[in-house]
C-alpha cells in the first residue's frame, strides 16, 4: 500500500471514528484512490468529500463523525495536510 497523503488522511480519520461510515470522496485524493501509484497524479494535502442529500441525516447524527474530522485536522496541521474541505 501507498503511503499518500489521501491514505494518511483517511487512517487518521479511521483511528477516530468510533464507527464505519460511508464517504464520497471527489477530486485528486478519488484519482489517488483509483489510481495507487500512478505517479502523473500530483499530490493533494486534503481531501475532499461530498455528503449527499440522501445521507445528510446519517452525517447529522453522526457527531463523532465531526469530532474525528476535527481530531485529524489537528493531528495533522504540522504536516500541511487536512482532512476534509
Amino acid at each position: 500500500m501507498s503511503d499518500s497523503n489521501t491514505l494518511r488522511i483517511l487512517a487518521t480519520l479511521d483511528k477516530f471514528l468510533s464507527s464505519e461510515i460511508d464517504l464520497v470522496v471527489y477530486g485528486k485524493s478519488a484519482l489517488h484512490l483509483l489510481f495507487e501509484g500512478d505517479r502523473r497524479i500530483s499530490l493533494t494535502n486534503d481531501v475532499d468529500l461530498i455528503v449527499p442529500e440522501l445521507q445528510v441525516q446519517v452525517f447529522d447524527k453522526r457527531i463523532d463523525f465531526w469530532e474525528a474530522l476535527e481530531k485529524t485536522n489537528q493531528d495533522l496541521e504540522k504536516s500541511s495536510l487536512l482532512g476534509g474541505t
